[in-house]
């Protein structure tokens, strides 16, 4: 067999797998990626000068969001905002593994005011929720802390994210332009 047609026929039983079949390749991916970070950031501390929450908003539908919130413990006026939208490709992982709450943590240490939201993914220990389910979490958790600015000290709003949190972050920064939900500065 020649390597091109080796890979041609992984393509093939990867696109022909059914959707049942490629949910669980996620479940079962999802436990070593966790393990992995779990494992990496046991070692690690945490900043101290952090103090962390947790809401749970409802979109217009009722489901639930929750937004874990890092912000920094001695805030003298108002603070930029990051609403952090955590990788996994859409698919797996959550906001509370331990990379992504270091992550939020270490950026309120700097201070930061930083709202994870928890999206729903396509498959994983959150369930099977497809597109757009997970799209609409995030533009509900940026128009949560839009409304909320005020009450959280927030000056202004950064999206951002990694892997297939930064393709939602895109995603969620032109959906809230096309629904002029708040204004976007040009840097």
């Amino acid at each position: 067999r020649s390597p091109s047609r080796g890979l041609g026929d992984v393509y093939k039983r990867q696109v022909l797998s059914s959707v049942e079949d490629r949910l669980q390749f996620i479940a079962a991916s999802e436990p070593l990626y966790r393990g992995l970070f779990a494992s990496i950031y046991q070692s690690i501390d945490l900043p101290n000068n952090v103090i962390n929450e947790t809401r749970i908003i409802k979109d217009e539908d009722g489901n639930e969001i929750k937004l874990y919130i890092s912000r920094p413990k001695n805030i003298s006026g108002k603070l930029p905002s990051v609403l952090h939208i955590h990788g996994g490709g859409m698919a797996i992982l959550t906001a509370n593994d331990p990379n992504y709450i270091h992550w939020r943590q270490s950026l309120a240490a700097k201070n930061l005011i930083v709202v994870g939201v928890e999206f729903r993914n396509i498959g994983g220990v959150l369930g099977n929720n497809p597109f757009p389910a997970g799209l609409n979490d995030c533009i509900n958790a940026l128009k949560w802390i839009h409304q909320n600015k005020e009450e959280l000290g927030i000056s202004k709003i950064i999206v951002s994210g990694e892997s297939g949190g930064g393709n939602l972050t895109i995603a969620t920064a032109l959906k809230a332009k096309e629904l002029s939900l708040i204004h976007i500065s040009e840097p």
